[in-house]
């Protein structure tokens, strides 16, 4: 079934992350669609409208043993969250049946359109693998992909951005709010739900599946490191269960491992801006409801234009980070040079 897959590649004529290209949502929920077609790796769901009415999709990915008995699997992991009444014996026996449950979304802010580059690949790559690593992850894990927490942002940015490549004005910011309603200040919305994209999320996350973690992938600027990973920096926001703190280092380690062995520089784990404690955005919020929240964040170019950036522009940017040299959280600087959005897309995917 496998070598009848598309391959994103064909799929949008461009490798994506490809200098001066940005898929658009309804070409990506295109590909999404075509690819539960082809594969019973995957099920997208559409939960329904965002905001100015685009597809606001989840998608599952797993073994097709495992999504045929997603309700099962979904109704014991929903049990195991919630633990009233019931029994060790019941608890061992759901264990013992169940899969590890992991939800990622991507590009809440919609400038920051690495992670939803990221997304289709990503699905692909995991479709269609055939190696050892990707089997075990497709027996072991049910995956939540919201591949864009912003359909509608997402559309304006990839419009924008198409109208004046080539100009003076390629990659300059939007102009207006990228959501209607909440601007870049969407993800404050997690503990509101005022919007609906967040209804759509926080239904997945607290009344649907309730994963054991969940990654939130974002951009952050262009002259520090060039990705920050798992875990947080000091202050800790006290009352999450501490097993949820030893956990973000122990997701953390691995990414950065995996970050290394395939040769990318420039990754910082804590260290950087993003305190434990901090508005009560989809990353931290999920931590006091026992779900491993954790957030990403790559360097950022000019949207889809690579910036060159001389080593004597990059920085340390907080009080654990003072200057940007080689220190335990940080043992590999990147050295400068050209940044692209395949980078990006590349590292994100390496971390998911």
């Amino acid at each position: 079934m496998t070598d009848q897959l598309i391959s994103p590649e064909a799929f949008f004529g461009y490798r994506l992350g490809g200098d001066r290209k940005i898929a658009r949502w309804d070409r990506i929920v295109a590909y999404f669609n075509l690819l539960s077609k082809e594969s019973d790796r995957i099920k997208v769901i559409d939960m329904g409208p965002s905001t100015e009415g685009a597809s606001f999709l989840l998608v599952v990915i797993s073994s097709p043993e495992n999504l045929s008995r997603l309700e099962e699997i979904r109704e014991a992991n929903l049990r195991l969250s919630d633990p009233r009444g019931l029994s060790d014996e019941e608890a061992e026996e759901h264990i013992a049946h169940g899969v590890a449950v992991v939800c990622q979304s991507m590009s809440l802010h919609a400038s920051e359109i690495a992670p939803t580059q990221m997304a289709p690949e990503l699905a692909y790559d995991l479709v269609s693998g055939e190696d050892e690593d990707t089997c075990r992850i497709l027996d072991n894990v049910v995956f939540l992909m919201v591949p864009c927490f912003n359909p509608d942002g997402q559309i304006m940015v990839a419009d924008w951005y198409d109208r004046w490549i080539g100009t003076e004005y390629e990659g300059s910011p939007l102009p207006w709010l990228y959501h209607r309603y909440g601007g870049h200040d969407n993800n404050r919305d997690a503990f509101q739900t005022n919007m609906v994209e967040s209804r759509y999320v926080a239904s997945i996350l607290f009344r649907d599946w309730m994963p054991q973690a969940y990654v939130d992938h974002h951009q952050m600027g262009s002259f520090g490191a060039r990705f920050y990973i798992p875990p947080y920096t000091e202050p800790m926001r006290p009352h999450a269960d501490p097993l949820v703190y030893w956990e973000h280092m122990w997701y953390g380690g691995h990414m950065a491992t995996l970050l290394e062995q395939n040769g990318k520089a420039g990754v910082i784990a804590g260290g950087s801006t993003f305190p434990a404690w901090g508005h009560m955005g989809w990353h931290r919020i999920t931590n006091h409801h026992n779900i491993c929240g954790m957030l990403t964040e790559t360097a950022s170019a000019k949207l889809a234009t690579p910036i060159h950036i001389q080593v004597d522009q990059l920085k340390g940017n907080h009080f654990s980070f003072p200057e940007y040299v080689a220190q335990t959280n940080f043992p590999h600087p990147w050295e400068g040079g050209w940044w692209r959005l395949r980078e990006m897309v590349e590292q994100i995917k390496i971390s998911a």
